[in-house]
């Protein structure tokens, strides 16, 4: 059913019938078909889902983050020969020229997001923007959590640990995409409560000893133990990334 017919339908029971109302509704509708088809299709080009483009650069700038980040290649800035990594400066023997670094130069080189990756960073600003301080599951609103937050982020491999001492510890599993968590962590996209510090731990993705009841463990070494392809298991070790408040 059509708004027009939505609307027609609207009318009291002394005009429902009367040709004229009818009429004078779909002149309406026809005054005002141009206003109506632009604001359906603008609503189709801002949805965030199938964006591409230009539209999804308009959305990020709605919810505060760009496509173009710090990528992880540092920039080169002109330095001296005793300056581990320093390019020349002004050169023209077609070699990397360096210029003079500034107060609020950016350290790393920009990246351009392709539209997977920025759509992603977009709800994760979203997130942040909504997110409530709490670190259960619990609630009626989707991704109102942190620990709901961390599942979109880390795709399932991380959970949170309140410490009930201003504390919470975020465990990635060595599963994650350790690239992408130290992008995320890099722009500060996950949610955080205000003077809570969060401490970011990962195992290193190494064969790693435990108990049988347990996936994935992997024996001790023993030296009596005659079977070649035996596999060895270490003692996991953890990896604090970053320690934030």
């Amino acid at each position: 059913m059509s708004l027009e017919e939505e609307y027609q339908k609207l009318l009291i029971k002394q005009y429902y019938t009367k040709p004229k109302a009818r009429a004078e509704i779909s002149a309406l509708f026809n005054l005002f078909a141009d206003c109506f088809d632009t604001v359906d299709a603008f609503r189709e080009a801002v949805n965030l889902e199938t964006a591409q483009g230009d539209p999804l650069d308009i959305i990020g700038s709605w919810v505060g983050i760009s496509r173009f980040q710090p990528s992880g290649e540092r920039k080169g800035f002109f330095g001296f020969k005793n300056h581990a990594k320093a390019l020349p400066f002004g050169q023209k023997s077609g070699k990397k020229q360096g210029g003079f670094r500034s107060k609020f130069a950016q350290d790393f080189l920009p990246l351009k997001l392709p539209d997977k990756q920025y759509r992603s960073l977009i709800k994760l600003k979203i997130i942040k923007n909504t997110a409530i301080a709490t670190a259960t599951q619990t609630g009626e609103v989707s991704l109102s959590s942190l620990q709901q937050a961390v599942n979109f982020a880390m795709e399932g491999e991380g959970y949170l640990i309140d410490h009930q001492n201003m504390s919470l510890t975020l465990v990635i599993t060595p599963k994650a995409d350790r690239e992408w968590l130290e992008f995320v962590l890099r722009l500060d996209l996950l949610p955080r409560p205000q003077g809570v510090q969060i401490n970011y731990v990962t195992q290193e993705p190494k064969g790693t000893f435990g108990f049988k009841g347990h996936q994935n463990a992997i024996s001790w070494y023993s030296r009596f133990d005659t079977n070649p392809e035996a596999r060895i298991g270490y003692f996991a070790k953890k990896t604090f990334l970053n320690n934030r408040r």
